[in-house]
């Protein structure tokens, strides 16, 4: 086993674990939830063994990542990586089922092959033992979570959405519904993003760190549904800023707690007819800047089929309906100017192979016009192949030895791209989207592949993996 280097404890310091269920097992226990008389949850992940017996990760996650784990929102390695402990607690359970070598060691000191694969997320059946977690009440909820739910109702912005007429009452049809709650959440989201860049990004030069600081309050930064109300469809609305408090700058976590309230106010509730709150926007922000969030924002005010107001915590409009007039739109956005345009129908498209006559010595990348003049014949195929030279997702990009030759069918308005070997296919509206598409699925089955214990790996995944080392050139992804 891995040599690991952390401070050393006497024993194991939780007596009252309560074993909850086992999520990934092959030929024993491989990831394993327990939780605690606090209602505390805890993970034990299998990393490393010998004939002497086992090593594990025990570490901290909360509640709700555990449930987005099941769902295959994170993957494992997101899972370790949100965890609350300041320190991961590893232990080798030896044969006779004791705690040996108990140490206490910093997430990012682990020895990098104890990180789980990037990527690779919970794909089967949510276990029994969560039914309830998906139905429970709150009031049924541990103290902990209840006070977790509050903060985030006291964060949260509340609205009804009504339909525009009110001939078969005032509950709005389900893609009414759905097209607000994707329209406020591009709007909130685009609206983060600008914040954060006006408010972080003079503590960096590194346009890469940026990026990636960007991402990851993305990730954080997304509304749920914290509460809802019926008859109208009311609903409250903040993201699920709790679980970043571990995780990121202090400062930062104070911004994302309060930007529900600042999108409230800037946005949500403002009085889009009023020409001082235009000028202060106008002030505040660039016309790129507004563009982002007011753009999806005005596709809730322009729309026909429903009409949404402020409400307080009780569902009552508090408000008249949110809207803007087209003066208002004029000044914050760049709209484009109604031309008159010509919808030209599609063309149907053939794949055609061409027979002609060149000389040995002539490269035909260099024939260039003369390949035209030479045609002796062409016909329509529906059948052709491709050479796939390499495979990539991602950051990931694997090279083949020789380039592999991949069948491709026409139907007529699509492609489909199939790699018998390992009975893989892609698809698309173009064989360059086909192929990539293909390109993508080959990687990600290489890097889940090549990411399992081979102690756990059935015959037909051995088998599939020494395939791919086969026809594999360059094993390493791109610096």
């Amino acid at each position: 086993m891995n040599h690991i280097q952390g401070t050393a404890l006497t024993e194991f310091p939780h007596k009252d674990f309560i074993h909850v269920a086992d999520l990934l097992y092959f030929e024993g226990p491989l990831l394993v939830h327990y939780t605690n008389a606090r209602q505390q949850h805890f993970l034990y992940h299998w990393v490393d063994g010998d004939s002497t017996g086992n090593r594990w990760m025990i570490y901290r996650v909360e509640r709700q990542t555990i449930l987005d784990y099941l769902r295959g929102v994170v993957d494992l390695r997101d899972v370790l990586k949100t965890t609350p402990s300041d320190f991961i607690i590893v232990l080798d359970i030896n044969n006779h089922g004791e705690h040996e070598h108990v140490q206490l060691i910093a997430l990012d000191a682990l020895p990098e092959d104890y990180l789980p694969t990037e990527g690779v997320i919970y794909e089967l059946p949510m276990p029994e033992a969560y039914d309830t977690w998906t139905t429970q009440a709150l009031e049924h909820l541990s103290e902990t979570e209840r006070t977790h739910h509050t903060t985030l109702k006291e964060k949260a912005f509340y609205v009804t959405v009504r339909p525009s007429s009110l001939r078969n009452g005032t509950a709005p049809e389900v893609p009414q519904m759905v097209s607000y709650l994707r329209n406020i959440n591009d709007s909130y989201s685009e609206y983060g993003e600008v914040n954060f860049t006006k408010r972080f990004a003079s503590r960096t030069n590194d346009p890469k760190v940026l990026k990636r600081q960007l991402r990851e309050v993305k990730a954080f930064n997304v509304l749920r549904g914290v509460e809802f109300g019926t008859g109208s469809f009311g609903v409250a609305l903040a993201p699920n800023f709790l679980p970043a408090a571990g995780n990121v700058d202090p400062d930062v976590y104070i911004w994302l707690k309060e930007l529900p309230r600042k999108f409230q106010l800037e946005v949500v509730d403002a009085d889009f007819s009023n020409p001082e709150v235009v000028e202060a926007l106008k002030a505040t922000y660039s016309a790129s800047e507004l563009d982002k969030f007011l753009i999806p924002f005005f596709k809730i005010i322009d729309s026909k089929d429903y009409q949404v107001s402020p409400a307080d915590k009780q569902f009552k409009p508090i408000d008249k309906p949110i809207r803007a007039t087209e003066k208002v739109r004029e000044v914050l956005i760049d709209i484009p100017k109604n031309l008159p345009t010509e919808i030209v129908p599609a063309p149907e498209r053939e794949v055609v192979t061409v027979v002609f006559e060149k000389n040995k010595d002539q490269d035909i990348k260099k024939m260039g016009r003369k390949i035209f003049s030479n045609i002796i014949s062409s016909k329509t195929v529906s059948e052709f192949t491709i050479d796939l030279k390499s495979i990539h997702w991602q950051t990931q990009h694997f090279a083949f030895k020789e380039p592999l030759e991949v069948k491709a069918f026409f139907n007529g308005r699509s492609y489909e791209v199939r790699e018998e070997v390992l009975n893989t296919a892609g698809s698309g509206e173009t064989s360059e989207e086909a192929v990539k598409q293909l390109s993508e699925r080959m990687a990600r089955e290489y890097i889940r592949l090549n990411g399992m214990i081979a102690e756990f790996m059935s015959a037909a995944d051995k088998s599939k993996l020494e395939t791919f080392g086969e026809l594999l050139v360059n094993l390493n992804p791109e610096e």
